[in-house]
């Protein structure tokens, strides 16, 4: 996942909904797919908690 492309829409108050739509898996067993929107949820809390 492109966490910082990820970081830059939720800096601009993108909905993370929204966010979970657009970056796209590129390895291993769900390549082509988008993550799923807890995983969305968990990168950027680990964020924050930085």
């Amino acid at each position: 996942m492109q966490v910082l492309y990820c970081l830059g829409l939720r800096g601009r108050g993108v909905p993370v909904p929204k966010i979970a739509a657009k970056p796209v898996i590129l390895t291993g067993k769900h390549n082509g797919r988008n993550p799923s929107l807890a995983s969305v949820y968990r990168v950027l809390g680990a964020d924050d908690e930085d």
